[in-house]
C-alpha cells in the first residue's frame, strides 16, 4: 500500500469530515471506521471494506469482528499493516490503545505527537506515547 502524493491534505480533510458528522454505529462513523476512512483517504485502499454496514451497535461491531477470519480487531489490523513500535509511528499510521469496553481496543490515526480518535462526543486526541501498539500505513 502506497500513500498518495497529497496524503497529508487528504488525511486532514478526512479528519475534518469526521469532526462534522455525528458518531454512529451504522458502519459509517464509529471508532473503527474513522481510521479506516483515513487510510482510504491517504492510500486509496479500504481496509474495512468487509465490515462496512455490518453493525448498528457496539455488540454488532464486536459480532462482525468475531465472525471474521481473524476474530479480533487487532488481528484484523495486523493482517493488513506492519506493526511498528508506537514511538516510531508517524503521521497517518494507526495507533491502538487498550480499553475496558467490549471491543478491548480504541484505534486512531497518528497526527504527530498525538493520535486522533473517534469518540461519541467527537474527535478526541490521545498522546502517542501512551499507545500500546502501532501499525505502519504505506
Amino acid at each position: 500500500m502506497q500513500r498518495r502524493r497529497d496524503w497529508r491534505t487528504r488525511l486532514h480533510e478526512e479528519i475534518e469530515r469526521h469532526r462534522r458528522v455525528p458518531f454512529s454505529w451504522d458502519g459509517g462513523n464509529d471508532c473503527a471506521m474513522f481510521p479506516a476512512d483515513c487510510v482510504k483517504a491517504l492510500a486509496g485502499n479500504d481496509p474495512a471494506a468487509g465490515f462496512r454496514g455490518r453493525s448498528k451497535s457496539p455488540d454488532g461491531a464486536l459480532g462482525a469482528i468475531r465472525k471474521s477470519v481473524r476474530r479480533d480487531l487487532i488481528s484484523n489490523i495486523a493482517a493488513r499493516f506492519e506493526e511498528v513500535p508506537p514511538i516510531k509511528a508517524r503521521a497517518g499510521d494507526i495507533a491502538c490503545f487498550r480499553t475496558e469496553d467490549a471491543l478491548g481496543w480504541s484505534i486512531g490515526v497518528v497526527v504527530g505527537e498525538t493520535v486522533a480518535v473517534r469518540m461519541p462526543q467527537g474527535i478526541g486526541s490521545m498522546h502517542l506515547v501512551t499507545a500500546d501498539k502501532a501499525f505502519r500505513v504505506g
